[in-house]
């Protein structure tokens, strides 16, 4: 293990000793600080993350069209098959950035992932038949807060283009509520969290 490699681990892995040994004040006052730590990372790291993804799409693009090449040349052009694009986050597709997903289709027919590619399952208790994204108006001085839900993608950008929040009231940084199958554990990401492949 590298010098860096042992630092980046006792960083926020380490930070402030043991939990047990905490008093309640300084576990309260510990558990704000990392997650503020962990909000920043997210900041700074989704952009890199989207950087990354648009490599990625510029290196398919690019072998897509030798393969292409390599198909025409062999007189079998018509098997060519464009390579489909991945690692579309749900934030795309809300917010009208991907243009080329079926916004009418069930959220149950896609498969969705978190940013460190585990699966997820857009229902807190996992249920895949019924996934949907949460939305919801703060509550006013003259009404109570409200709540949505869209179960495709078409209704929840309609949602999010009338002014709706994504996320849960109470929960920061808006936050859905999701769930880990292969840990069979829930979870909260935000929109900008969260990948989807497309149906094939």
């Amino acid at each position: 293990m590298t010098a860096n490699q042992g630092s980046e681990t006792s960083e926020g892995d380490q930070a402030g000793g043991a939990p047990e040994a905490l008093s309640e004040g300084a576990l309260e006052a510990a558990i704000v600080a990392q997650r503020e730590d962990i909000a920043l990372f997210e900041r700074e790291f989704v952009p890199m993350r989207r950087r990354y993804e648009r490599l990625r799409g510029r290196l398919r693009q690019l072998e897509g069209e030798r393969e292409r090449r390599r198909l025409a040349a062999a007189g079998t052009a018509e098997g060519f098959k464009p390579i489909p694009r991945r690692s579309i986050t749900v934030a795309d597709a809300v917010l009208g950035r991907e243009k080329n997903v079926v916004m009418d289709l069930p959220l149950s027919r896609f498969t969705f992932l978190s940013m460190r590619r585990q699966p997820i399952v857009l229902h807190p208790e996992g249920d895949r038949e019924r996934q949907r994204l949460t939305f919801y108006r703060a509550a006013t001085a003259d009404a109570p807060a409200r709540t949505a839900e869209a179960p495709t993608f078409g209704e929840a950008k309609r949602l999010n283009d009338e002014g709706w929040t994504p996320g849960v009231p109470g929960v920061a940084l808006n936050r859905l509520a999701v769930y880990y199958p292969e840990t069979s554990s829930p979870g909260w990401l935000r929109l900008d969290q969260m990948y989807f492949e497309e149906p094939t």
